[in-house]
This record gives C-alpha cells, sequence and structure tokens, in this order.
C-alpha cells in the first residue's frame, strides 16, 4: 500500500489496531504546518515542503532564497527531506 500511495503522490497510510479491529486510514492531503511539525520537521524544512507543495518543485537555490541559507545546507536539508520520503521526486 505504501508504494502505491508513493506513486499516486499521496501520503502513506496511518494503521491502528482497536481492540480486535485493524484500521488503515488514507490522508488526501496532510502537507499542512501543523502536521510537518508534529512529525519533527524543522522550520526551514516546513518551508520547504510546503513551496514544494504549492509550486510543484524546489531547486536548491528556491531553498537557499527561501530560508537564506548556503547552498551546502541546502543540498544537505533537500537530500533530507528526498530520503525520509518528506517530498517526492
Amino acid at each position: 500500500m505504501i508504494n502505491y500511495c508513493l506513486e499516486a503522490k499521496i501520503p502513506s497510510p496511518s494503521y491502528f489496531f482497536e481492540a480486535s479491529d485493524f484500521l488503515v486510514e488514507f490522508r488526501k492531503d496532510i502537507y499542512n504546518e501543523e502536521y510537518l511539525t508534529n512529525i519533527g520537521l524543522k522550520e526551514r524544512q516546513v518551508k520547504a515542503v510546503l513551496f514544494t507543495k504549492e509550486k510543484g518543485k524546489i531547486t536548491n537555490g528556491d531553498h537557499q532564497e527561501l530560508n537564506k541559507v548556503s547552498k551546502r545546507t541546502a543540498i544537505r536539508e533537500l537530500t533530507g527531506l528526498v530520503d525520509e520520503h518528506k517530498i517526492l521526486i
């Protein structure tokens, strides 16, 4: 299911167990500031994800300008977001 969600560019499902029930929750749009902060993203990472949501993509230059960071920092932060599946490529 996770792979299908990634292919469809929607968030991975959440799984819950309640008594003898197994529930799967699919979310269409969890990419909001509150959710991103709650999953542990830093302020600059949140800005990058929301920028990507709005524009459909983010470049290293976009991230540098948006967050006033160096090229090296932008590479590290964007790579981390991709590796953690917070931004899909």
